[in-house]
């Protein structure tokens, strides 16, 4: 940890063995983010859209 904020390895593995306990349990997707760095699992096909401008 430093100071009250995790660091990105830190956060890392926290997700990553969370999703490898709960694939046990069946379709598990997520998206995470700190605002800095983004994590994703998929336990399936995973789509993302990205939005530009102009927004119409």
């Amino acid at each position: 940890m430093n100071g009250s904020f995790a660091t990105s390895s830190a956060v890392t593995h926290t997700p990553r063995n969370l999703a490898i306990r709960l694939s046990c349990c069946g379709t598990f997707n997520f998206l995470l983010s700190n605002g800095s760095a983004l994590w994703s699992h998929a336990s399936t096909s995973l789509y993302y859209i990205e939005r530009r401008h102009p927004f119409g």
